[in-house]
Order: structure tokens, then sequence, then C-alpha cells
């Protein structure tokens, strides 16, 4: 059964029971059109073969169908009977019974042998199929006959006769219509090449033709009327040459014509009686049809034989082919193997040669365990052999060989790895030869129960790696007095622009007071004031890292001579300075203030270290030859070049300082003993990094401290200037001056002190200002006075812009910063003079002279 009524919807089984009653009909009037005269019964009965053929594709639920479909033919067609409608009734009633049952029964019967819808697969089946149309139809003969036997409904003749008929009539409806719905059903794809297509007209057109010749009326001689089975032949070539389907449709076609023509009084069975005629009739259709279908079945069936038989013969063919072709391959592949073989154990014996010289030059150590931590064998470099008598390791467990520590971690590692089956990564440590070694210890497994274990020496990259972090704290250390020291420099800047217009403006007021006068004491203090604050922002510009304001030659034993002094009243009582000076210690280019203000701040911190008690400073001077290993070694390196140094150690006999302490010493307002009261050591560090010098400290908790400050030598020898002070305040000159300032206090301050010395002086309050001005007096301005630090257009900006209009005009180039750190932000390195701020009238006066003479 393929499909199962059941389980479609009520419209659609709506729609089959209308199909199924329609096609029932058209088939049942087919049926009563082939009637044979006067027995009321067809020699083919269609309707039975499509009963049974519907049961066996829809199973169970397409009974009803076929029962209401069997009825109303049978009521349909009887309704010219003579007979009363309770009897028409009654007789069709049983006649769809009679339908229903027999089909019901082949169905079982079809379950019982085991046969399903395909019967046309094979001869078998066929002949099941034969034997259980037989079985329908007699019980369908048998009902029906009864019914209208007993019922008077038709002239049927004697019972067994009639009976006959009837079994007839149903069986070769059964052979001829069923086996053409179920091949049709299977829906078998035809062959729908041309040259298939004009043989099967061409076989159905002769088929025809000589059914017609035999049955028809177009030649009615006793010859032909004697040749029945003439047809045969033809229904066979189309048994051989399609399927079931187009045999089983010849066949109908055969037998609608024959029936048609004998009905008709053609044909070799026209007789005048019409049951003798009939039952002839129905036996040559049946004969007809079971050859039909059998031979058919049979030719697929050969041909299906023949289709596999050739797939098995080209199958083994195939595979004694592949085998063959396997064999000699395996010849091949043998002969390949051993001449492999050979070259194999060559390149073994090379490989291990090769290994043992690979694993001699490794500078690892090489151990291999047995799960339990006993060394089973080794390898190790060549200079590593005597020094660790690796040997009496051989048959020793972990924990005879290292401390229990790394013989622990080492059996974790071991056991870890057999486990997991991955590599462990362990390091340890030991202490030998007065030297702290650390080694790591790759672990993996090697066979089924050891463990190999790779031990490297990685001393010098974790010493590399503290290094690297020392470095890493030094260069933190230094980007955060970097940022302090931008933020001082700036305060610098400005402070000194202040700075300058007050001891400017005090210089003045004491050139026009008389010297008896009270307030000249006044201003004198002011401009005292004026100096001190003036080297607070050389203290600040010295902390930034630019602060070489007066570069001098100096003598380092001179300079602490002349403090010494100074250097006794700023110590303790307690403390005694002890001085130890190399003999002609070579100058060094420095400025001196800074110097002595680096002096004064290491004896104050050395001072303040030994406290109240009893103590000794002890100052030492020297020349020392650095490498750049060991200047990188110093605090603040700048990358420092190798070369001579000038060094000044100052040791204390103090309380020395720890680690933490060490790490904020040259931090900003930074103390031990109270609260904080200057930049103390981090000035230190400006004016050490400013001269291009370096800072190492020795120091421990109660041993004391030593500062060594170190200063480059340059290679030409250096000679110390002495200078002459003159007096500038009577100096008259001639000329055109153009003084640019954004502070306003300065520019009137710088006028004022040029008028009074016979010069014309025009003021701008920014770069751009200045620019238009000297377009407009070109021919008139000698010299330029020119501030660093502007809105619009700075110095170098304005500078650039004014030389365009004349390249030989004289700059004096004026800043809160150095005149190495001005001439740096300059463009083309160029610079005429340059006037360092705070300065005095006398200090203004002189620069201007210098320019113009």
């Amino acid at each position: 059964m393929l499909i199962d009524i059941s389980d479609y919807t009520a419209r659609k089984k709506a729609l089959i029971f209308t199909i199924f009653i329609a096609v029932y009909q058209i088939i049942t009037i087919i049926g009563f059109l082939l009637i044979y005269k006067g027995i009321h019964l067809s020699p083919v009965w269609f309707p039975a073969g499509y009963a049974f053929a519907a049961i066996l594709i829809f199973g169970m639920p397409v009974i009803p169908y076929i029962f209401i479909g069997s009825f109303l033919s049978t009521l349909i067609a009887a309704s010219n009977i003579p007979v009363t409608i309770e009897i028409l009734g009654l007789v069709s009633l049983i006649s769809a019974i009679a339908t229903v049952v027999s089909v019901y029964s082949g169905y079982k019967l079809f379950g019982y042998l085991k046969c399903d819808i395909n019967f046309l697969a094979n001869v078998r089946s066929t002949f099941i199929f034969t034997i259980i149309a037989v079985i329908i139809s007699a019980i369908d003969a048998t009902i029906g006959v009864s019914v209208r036997w007993g019922a008077h409904v038709a002239v049927l003749g004697d019972f067994l006769s009639s009976w006959f008929k009837w079994l007839m009539s149903d069986l070769v409806g059964i052979l001829f219509l069923t086996p053409f719905i179920i091949s049709t059903h299977k829906n078998i794809k035809p062959d729908i090449s041309i040259i298939r297509i004009i043989e099967i007209i061409s076989l159905f057109t002769v088929t025809f033709v000589f059914t017609q010749v035999i049955f028809g009326d177009l030649i009615q001689t006793e010859l032909i009327k004697s040749l029945p089975f003439l047809v045969i032949p033809v229904l066979l070539w189309i048994a051989f040459r399609f399927t079931p389907r187009e045999t089983t449709l010849a066949s109908i076609t055969v037998a609608i014509i024959a029936i048609y023509g004998t009905i008709n009084d053609m044909g070799p069975f026209a007789r005048e009686e019409p049951d003798i005629s009939q039952m002839i009739l129905q036996l040559y259709l049946g004969v007809t049809a079971v050859m039909a279908i059998v031979l058919s079945v049979s030719v697929q069936e050969k041909i299906q034989a023949i289709a596999g038989f050739k797939d098995i013969s080209d199958s083994l063919e195939r595979r004694v082919t592949k085998r063959t072709d396997e064999l000699a391959n395996l010849n091949k592949e043998l002969l390949v193997e051993v001449n492999q073989r050979k070259k194999t154990q060559a390149e073994l014996k090379e490989s291990q040669a090769r290994n043992q010289a690979l694993l001699s030059s490794l500078p690892d150590i090489i151990f291999l365990f047995d799960r339990n931590g006993l060394f089973l064998d080794y390898q190790s470099p060549d200079g590593q052999k005597s020094a660790l008598k690796l040997q009496d390791y051989i048959g020793k467990k972990i924990e005879d060989v290292f401390p229990h520590e790394i013989s622990q971690s080492m059996k974790g590692a071991i056991k870890n790895a057999l486990k997991s089956g991955k590599t462990q990564t362990l390091e340890y440590s030991d202490h030998s030869e007065n030297k702290q070694n650390y080694y790591e210890a790759r672990l993996s497994i090697c066979g089924d129960d050891r463990v190999m274990s790779v031990v490297r020496d990685i001393t010098d990259q974790k010493n590399a790696e503290l290094q690297r972090v020392n470095l890493e704290n030094q260069v933190r250390h230094a980007q955060k007095l970097e940022s302090l020291g931008v933020l001082a420099g700036g305060i610098a800047h400005d402070f000194n622009n202040l700075l300058t217009a007050i001891m400017g403006n005090t210089g003045l007021a004491l050139m026009q007071v008389p010297a008896k006068e009270n307030v000249k004491h006044n201003l004198q203090n002011i401009e005292k004031a004026s100096l001190r604050a003036a080297d607070l922002c050389r203290q600040l510009l010295a902390y930034s890292g630019k602060g070489k304001f007066v570069v001098e030659a100096i003598n380092m034993n001179d300079l602490i001579r002349e403090m010494s002094k100074l250097l006794d009243v700023s110590k303790s009582k307690k403390v005694e300075l002890v001085y130890d000076f190399k003999k002609d210690l070579p100058y060094f280019e420095a400025d001196a203030t800074q110097i002595r203000q680096v002096v004064m701040n290491l004896i104050t911190n050395a001072s303040e270290a030994i406290g109240v008690n009893n103590g000794q400073i002890i100052i030492k001077t020297g020349v020392m030859q650095c490498s750049a290993e060991y200047l990188q070694d110093s605090y603040f390196d700048d990358k420092l070049e190798e070369g001579h140094y000038i060094f000044l150690d100052v040791a204390d006999t103090g309380s020395g300082m720890d680690e933490a302490t060490r790490s904020k010493i040259f931090d900003p307002f930074f103390t031990t003993k109270f609260t904080g009261r200057g930049l103390g050591l981090a000035a230190v560090v400006g004016i050490v990094r400013g001269h291009k010098g370096a800072i190492k400290i020795s120091s421990k908790p109660n041993e004391g401290t030593t500062f060594k400050i170190l200063f480059p030598i340059k290679k030409s020898k250096l000679i110390p200037e002495l200078q002459k002070e003159e007096n500038f305040i009577s100096w008259k000159g001639k000329g055109t001056i153009l003084v640019v300032d954004d502070d306003e206090s300065i520019r009137s301050f710088g006028k004022t002190t040029l008028e009074q010395a016979g010069l014309k002086v025009f003021t701008a309050c920014d770069g751009r200002d200045a620019v238009k001005i000297y377009q407009e007096n070109a021919n008139d301005i000698n010299l330029v006075l020119m501030d660093m630090t502007m809105p619009h257009l700075n110095g170098d900006e304005a500078s650039q812009e004014i030389r365009k209009i004349k390249p030989d005009i004289k700059i004096i180039f004026s800043s809160g910063y150095s005149e190495q750190e001005t001439s740096s932000k300059l463009s083309d390195d160029s610079i005429n003079s340059f006037l360092q701020k705070p300065y005095k009238p006398t200090d203004l006066l002189q620069k201007v002279k210098d320019s113009l003479l």
C-alpha cells in the first residue's frame, strides 16, 4: 500500500471520492458497452481490474469507494430490467458486497503470500497474481450468479455456464487492467527517444491492423477467420521490446477490438450460440493476457538479470584489474622500500651522529627521569661534565641531589607531565661560588613512563631583567623630575620678567637719587632682595636643567676654598670638615654660582644627616676615567660620553639611607628631618644635568652616605677669564634701538635707560608689532632688543621676518632661560648677543654698547 487515504484532509477525501466514482462509472459504462448480445454479461469486466488495482495501491481505506462505485454501477446498469425497485436495490447491494469481498480477499492473499504491489518485478510474483486473480473472480462469480439466479433479474442460462462466463469476465478484466494501472502507478520512466517512439507507434499500428483484420469486416475469408492467434507474434514483439505497461496496453487494445467484432458477428469466434462464442472469446483473451504479462515480466526479469550480471562482471573485472594494479604497485613499492630501507639505515646513522653532535653543542643539560624521579641518563655540555660530576647522578633520586624545595617542585612537574601529557616549565635557583644562579627546566614525556628535562642556565637573562627594571625605574623617576623641571623653568622665566622690571627701575632710581638720601638705602635693600630672588630663579632653572647661565673655567679646589668660611658657618658645630684635594686639578667649564649651590646643598644635607652627633664630612676632589658602563649606572644618566671626569666626593658619617629613602632624595621639598624647606638636592640634580654631569650615591643605614658628583673635562685646555668691572653709566651713545617685549614694565624700563644714554628708542608689544615698526623705520633702526617668548610671533619668528628686510641687522636676544636654551630654539642658529633676565641698567647698557661699537 503506497497511499493512505485516511491521512488526507476532508476536502481531499471528497475530491478522491468524486474522481474514483467517476472513473468507476466510466469503466463500468465501457464494460456495459461490451455486453454480449442476449446474455447481459460482458466478456471482459474492467471494473473488477480497476477495483483490485485500487485496493492494492490505496489499501483498506478505499473499500467504501469500491462499495459505492459497484453499487451505483449495478443499479444504473440494471435499471432497464423489469424487476421491482426492491429487487434491483437488493441485487445492486449484493453485487457491491461481492465485489468488496472478492477484492478484499485478494488483498489479504497478497499479504499472506508475502507478495507486494510490485508483482510485475519477477515471474513468480506474476504467477501468484494470476492465481489470486482466479480466486477473486471465482468469489465474485459465485456471489453474483447466485444472487441473479435467485432473483431472476437476467436470463443467464444454466448456473454452471453463467458462473464460468462471470469468472472469465472478471479474470480477464483483472489480467488486463490491474497490471496496466499498477505499472503506470509505478511510474516507469519511458524511453522517449525518436527511434523508440517510431518503433512503438509502428508496433501499435501493426497490432491494431492485425486485430482489425482478424476480428473486423475488412476481409471476410475462412482463412483469416481461422488465424485468431496471428496477433500474438505482435504482442510478443511488444513484450520483448517494451515494459509490461506497453504490453498490457496492447493486450487491452486487442481485447476491445476482438470483443467489438465478435459481438457484431465478425471474426473467428462468431457463433450462432452466444454462450459458446463468448466462452471461446474469453478463453482466447485470458490466454492472450497471461501470455503477454508473463512473457513481458520474464523478458524484463531477464534484462535486469543480464544487467545485474553485467554489473557484477564489470565489477569483478574492475576489481581484478585494480588488484592486478595493486599487486604491481606493491611489487614496485617493495623494491622501493628495500632501497629506501637501505637509505634510511644510512640516514639513521648519520642522524644519530648529527643528533649526538647537536646535543653535545647545546648549552643545556638534559636529564632522563623515571616516574619516581630516578636519574636514568644525562647529556651535558663538555665544559660542565667535570664540574657537575653528573655521572654520579645516575641511579640516584632527585631528593638525593637537589635541596628539598627544588626536588619537590621537580617531582610535582614530573607527575603533571605524565598525567597531562603537556610540557611543564619550572624555574629554580641556587647559590654557589658567591653568586646566585637561576635555572629553567622544561619537562616533557619521553616514552610511556619516562620524562626528559632540559635545564638551561638563565642567570644572565635574570640579571638583565633586573637591570632593565632598575633602568625603567630610573627613567620613570627622571621623567617625573623632567615634568617638574618644565614647571620650574616656566615659573623662573615669568619670575625673571618681573625681576627685570623691578631691578631695572630700582637701578634707574639709584642713579637718580643722591648718595646721602635715606631713600637710597631703601632702594639698595630692594635691589638686594631682587638679587636674592634672582638666585632663587637660578635654582629653579638649575632644577629644570636650563640654568647654565654664566659659563667660565672653574677650578673645583679654588672654588671650595673660597667657600670654606661659608661652609663652616652652615654646618653643625659638632661636625668636622675634612678636605682632601688633588693637586693640579684641571679646570672645567661650569657656572660658578651653580657649582657653589651644589657644594652648599651637599654640605647642608650631610650635616643634617649627622644631626646632633659628632661626625665628619669629608670633601674630596680628583680626576677619574669613566667608562660608559660606569656612567650608565649613575642617577639620571643622559647617555653621557665616556672619558675623563672631575669628581667631587662629599662623604658623611651620618645615619645613612635605606632604599626607600634613596628613591625620594631628589624629590623637591623632600626631607627626613622636618617639613621641607626648598628644592634641596632636587636643585643639585638640575645643575649637574645642566653641566652634562652625573651623580653616584653610596649609602647604607647607620653607615653614612657618599655623594660623588662628576663633571666632564673638555679636551682643550681651559683658562679662567678675568673680568674687569666697568662703569657704563656715564656712556653716551648714538643710534636708534627697537625694544621688543610683551611686558610693558620691561619696555618702559628699557626705553628710559637707553634714552638716558642718548639713544632713540622704539618699543613693540609683540613680534607682529615689531615687524611692522621695523618695516616703517628699517633705515633708522641700528639695533633690536628682542624678547624670546611673546604672543602672535615669538622672538625667533619675528627676527626671521626682520632679517628678510635687512639680513645684517644686529639683534640682542633676551630671555629668562639660559643662552644655550635660547640658542637651541633659534631656527638659523645665529645669535649676535644675549642678555639674561633679570638684568640691571648697567647690564643693558654694556650689551648695547658692545653691539653698537
